[in-house]
């Protein structure tokens, strides 16, 4: 009498992992969606610095990353070299209210979106059909 092999069940994908993973698929697109370059001063990723070094962008969330409703959505991000992002005297993490303003003067539908988004019930990033869903939105959309 032959022994019936068990069936291995298929292993759930983490939602670590996925959320990982959105979180890198959400960086290359708002890389994308401002064409690598910084959106207040315009300078390009890789560009030599004076000191010989290179320019390195970062994505900032324009709200926090601890709403769960926006920290996956395009419009919540912009890319920024580091004196705009953190350094600077007019960046966004040193002077918010500036930020807000420069946003309403040169990117007024992102801020619209980003105060509406920011009401909505939150998601439950530990349900995987929630990250998956989210996954495949973001990667559906489409850059400037």
């Amino acid at each position: 009498m032959k022994k019936l092999k068990k069936l291995k069940k298929k292993k759930l994908e983490k939602t670590v992992t996925i959320r990982r993973r959105l979180m890198r698929l959400w960086l290359e697109r708002v890389r994308m969606y401002w064409g690598n370059e910084c959106a207040i001063c315009g300078v390009k990723s890789g560009a030599p610095l004076e000191d010989g070094k290179k320019v390195i962008l970062d994505c900032h969330h324009i709200e926090a990353r601890s709403n769960n409703v926006l920290r996956y959505e395009l419009a919540n991000g912009i890319l920024l070299c580091k004196r705009h992002h953190k350094f600077g005297r007019e960046s966004f993490h040193r002077s918010p209210v500036w930020s807000v303003g420069w946003l309403k003067n040169h990117h007024p539908d992102i801020l619209h979106t980003v105060y509406i988004f920011r009401h909505l019930a939150p998601y439950d990033l530990n349900d995987r059909e929630t990250l998956k869903h989210l996954e495949n939105e973001l990667k559906l959309r489409r850059t400037k």
